[in-house]
This record gives C-alpha cells, structure tokens and sequence, in this order.
C-alpha cells in the first residue's frame, strides 16, 4: 500500500506542474541547462543509493518491520527523483528530465514489494553485515 502511495504521487503531480507550466511559469535558460543534467544526476545516485545502501535493523526489529522499512527508503528515494525530474520536465521541456524519469521509475519498479523480493528483505542480516535496501 505505501509503495502506491509513492507512486501516486508522481501521478498526482505530474499534472498539477503541467498546469503551472501551461501558465507561463518556465525555468531561466541558464539554470534549467544545469537543471537537466542535475535530474538526471539525482536519479542515476537514487537509483544507485536504493540499491546498495544498507539499512541495519534495530536489535529486536520484527522482521516485517525491517522488510517495510526497507521497501519504504528504496522507493522513496527514487519517488524524490521523480517529483524532481516531473519539475524539470514540465518547467523546461527537456528530453534529458524524461530519461531522469525512466530511470527513477525503473527504481521504483525495482522496489517493489513482490513476494520473493519480501522474503528476502524479512531476513534479518548477520552479525557485522547488512542488506540493501532494495535487493
């Protein structure tokens, strides 16, 4: 349910900045060059950090727990680049920011909850190791 909602969100916003850049609000030329290329940055590192970065879970945490909390930071990590490339996107124009969207959709993708992807984020890690956030 909470992967949804993160997902909605980009739905939801998607057309309120597409009104907003309807309206005449537009980027400066020289930032939105910069805005382009820092999107697809920000998505290519969320994408990169949800997949690797490590989550340790607090001594006693059930495992669902872990396995929510787990899900929850690799999808909202990519969910903010989304938002950021939607902003990119409808203020500027620009190809570049639909890329940084695949990509952040593809981490979204990546994160989602699936059975067999449940089960493995439940196990809780070994003394001295962690798992990822979204393998």
């Amino acid at each position: 349910m909470a992967w949804w909602a993160l997902v909605a969100g980009i739905v939801v916003f998607a057309p309120v900045m597409a009104s907003l850049a309807s309206r005449g609000l537009h980027l400066e030329p020289a930032f939105a060059d910069l805005a382009r290329w820092l999107t697809l940055a920000v998505s290519a590192v969320d994408l990169l950090l949800s997949r690797t970065l490590a989550l340790r879970p607090s001594p006693g945490a059930a495992p669902e727990a872990l396995a929510l909390a787990r899900t929850l930071g690799a999808a909202a990590l990519n969910e903010g680049a989304a938002l950021f490339s939607v902003l990119v996107w409808t203020l500027s124009g620009s190809a570049i920011a639909l890329v940084a969207l695949l990509v952040s959709l593809l981490g979204l993708a990546l994160a989602f909850p699936s059975q067999a992807r449940w089960r493995r984020l439940r196990s809780a890690p070994t003394a001295g190791r962690s798992r990822p956030l979204a393998r």
